[in-house]
């Protein structure tokens, strides 16, 4: 926890701050990131030695899941996404040192520039996992005081530093994937603090470098709209939020541990749009899900049956549909007209929904569609960039069409208003 004192002089610091190489910025044009998906196979979920859990194994990215077929960049690119948002793992990042430091900064130019080549904006979002539990973005996080902190910062000059190779071209980087403060005053402030230090350091490294900033709370739109965006007022930003709202139809099959949500990962075929009068129709889905569980003990098999009713009445009770979405993001777009942001520099940096294919029992193709379409079309009403969640991965949220696949989904591609 930070003194009173700390937090004072920490403040009058950053407001004597100087802004180097904003005036660029002040009248730029529209985002050229319109619209993207996210790599998350290629740079993240670096693997650790088997017999220490706290050691990154090197060489880096060699397994088959860091592995892309040139099938799949032909096909980002013939669907007509014009930028991909390219997750990084940090940890590893802040673990290495020396030579194989610098063999990372290799890797990174050499993949953005595999995207760049074929003509695709790229996005360099470093977006921390919990995999190895030393640099946990929430311990990133946790203290201005922290070595760790200050490590992170020397990271991102370090890589803003090595981006400059690519001015003139589009590039981005963003600080930080969803960071989990803010839901209480004291962290909401620390972040904004730790985010202002993060962007004058980095803007100093280099000053024509588009730069992505977030909210706190795990990066969703009330979270972005707790910042005072005065501090980085001229600077070439954009303002990233994700959206998955309501989480019961965007994360059904979907495993959490909380009590409140423990039960979606029984949850499919989710009406959207949906009313009270759908209960009937999704409820003898949900609890066959669940009493087909045979893992379930009777007292848990009970209780997930309460929860699961609840969570369901809730969520069509809320009459989810396109009328929500406009609400939400009408939402952000009046905190960006109250702070002078045009709507071109905010950034749907991530939306996304589970779908039933293979293995996987989540939102059937109507619904997905119908979600997707809603929230890319009012994103796009507005001006602001998008970047689906995610290109290939395991879980369920997934545009290629199987795990195995190289082709992508068509409804959600449709739906995208992309090319089929």
């Amino acid at each position: 926890m930070q003194t009173l004192d700390r937090r004072t002089l920490m403040a009058g610091a950053l407001g004597a701050l100087a802004l180097p190489g904003l005036a660029r910025a002040a009248n730029a044009p529209a985002t050229p990131f319109r619209r993207g998906v996210s790599v998350h196979n290629l740079l993240n979920w670096a693997e650790v030695e088997p017999d220490n859990k706290l050691q990154y194994r090197w060489p880096p990215f060699q397994s088959v899941h860091h592995k892309m077929q040139a099938a799949i960049y032909d096909n980002i690119v013939a669907a007509g996404f014009d930028f991909v948002r390219l997750t990084v793992d940090s940890g590893i990042f802040l673990q290495m040192t020396g030579e194989r430091r610098d063999t990372l900064d290799e890797i990174l130019v050499k993949t953005v520039k595999s995207f760049q080549s074929r003509g695709l904006g790229v996005v360099v979002d470093f977006h921390g996992n919990s995999q190895v539990a030393t640099y946990a973005p929430v311990k990133i996080t946790e203290s201005l005081s922290d070595p760790l902190f200050e490590a992170y910062q020397v990271m991102l000059v370090r890589t803003a530093k090595l981006l400059s190779v690519f001015r003139g071209t589009r590039i981005a980087l963003e600080l930080m994937n969803e960071p989990q403060w803010g839901w209480d005053a004291g962290t909401a402030q620390r972040w904004q603090t730790m985010q202002q230090i993060w962007h004058e350091k980095v803007r100093a490294a280099n000053p024509d470098l588009t730069l992505i900033l977030t909210g706190a709370r795990g990066g969703n739109a009330g979270g972005l709209m707790l910042i005072d965006p005065k501090p980085f007022s001229g600077s070439d930003v954009l303002w990233s939020f994700h959206y998955y709202e309501p989480y019961e139809l965007t994360h059904q099959n979907v495993k959490f541990d909380s009590p409140k949500s423990r039960s979606w990962r029984y949850f499919s075929d989710l009406p959207y749009p949906g009313v009270p009068e759908h209960f009937d129709l999704a409820w003898p889905i949900i609890e066959r899900n669940i009493r087909s569980d045979s893992n379930l003990q009777p007292n848990l098999r009970n209780a997930l049956l309460e929860e699961a009713r609840a969570s369901l009445q809730k969520y069509l009770a809320a009459r989810p549909g396109r009328a929500t979405v406009k609400r939400d993001f009408a939402s952000v777009e009046d905190w960006a007209k109250k702070n002078g942001i045009s709507t071109a520099r905010l950034f749907l940096g991530e939306f996304g929904i589970t779908r039933t294919y293979g293995r996987y029992r989540a939102s059937p193709p109507e619904p997905l569609g119908n979600w997707l379409s809603d929230v890319r079309l009012e994103a796009e009403a507005r001006g602001i960039g998008w970047a689906l969640w995610a290109l290939s991965g395991y879980g369920g949220m997934s545009l290629i069409e199987t795990d195995e696949s190289v082709t992508f989904d068509r409804p959600t591609i449709a739906a995208l208003g992309l090319k089929t």
